[in-house]
């Protein structure tokens, strides 16, 4: 599965590959954006771009969410035609 933020170099390089194998180009999620935006202005911190390269996704990605371990961490998956992307 490709979940960005998750290991975040990792998880780049795998959605690096992901897009050349499918032909599908990475785009920032807006969706994912907007919810990573709430999650930093409740906190006072800084969305920057750094951040924003967590919801750099699959074009055609549906994004559902994952609650982390402590449950206040939202880590976007990323999904193809239905099916994990990785």
């Amino acid at each position: 599965m490709c979940r960005p933020g998750c290991a975040a170099r990792a998880s780049r390089v795998q959605a690096r590959v992901l897009s050349a194998r499918t032909g599908v180009p990475l785009e920032l999620h807006q969706p994912t954006v907007e919810r990573m935006r709430a999650h930093y202005d409740k906190r006072g911190m800084e969305l920057n771009a750094a951040r924003l390269r967590m919801a750099t996704l699959p074009a055609t990605a549906e994004v559902g969410a994952l609650l982390g371990a402590h449950r206040a961490v939202v880590v976007p998956e990323a999904l193809l035609s239905g099916r994990p992307a990785l």
